[in-house]
């Protein structure tokens, strides 16, 4: 999969960047990426472990639901079943909630985030929020 450099809003209001897959900067997905200059100049790192120094991005846990969005996804794709989905905002995590059962079709829709997983952005799978995870400074 292809990555990217996106804007990531600290807790504090401070704009530093993290690199992500592409195609989760919509309002939809990981939230639309804050305007601004970038003031600390540092990629955040979404793989962490506890003790490493530095700033541990909010994200979500994704369960892959096995759905099809919009009939272009692949199915039959070996795929991850679960993700870690890094959230840029802050209005945009604490929007989304949790749902604990891996069956979509009656989860809310701040429940529910559409992937693309394909590199040109097409073919989508739906995913259900598992677990949100606030962002920690060590």
């Amino acid at each position: 999969m292809v990555t990217s450099d996106y804007k990531y809003e600290h807790d504090e209001g401070l704009i530093c960047l993290i690199r992500a897959m592409e195609y989760i900067d919509t309002a939809q997905r990981a939230g639309v990426q804050v305007a601004g200059v970038v003031d600390i100049a540092f990629h955040v790192k979404i793989q962490k472990n506890k003790a490493e120094f530095g700033i541990h991005p909010r994200f979500v846990l994704l369960a892959r639901t096995f759905t099809a969005s919009g009939g272009n996804s692949c199915l039959v794709q070996k795929g991850v079943i679960y993700k870690k989905l890094p959230i840029l905002t802050t209005a945009r995590f604490q929007v989304l909630t949790e749902w604990g059962d891996e069956d979509a079709t009656n989860a809310p829709a701040t429940a529910k985030i559409t992937l693309a997983h394909k590199p040109d952005g097409t073919g989508t799978v739906d995913y259900v929020i598992v677990k949100k995870i606030d962002e920690y400074n060590v």
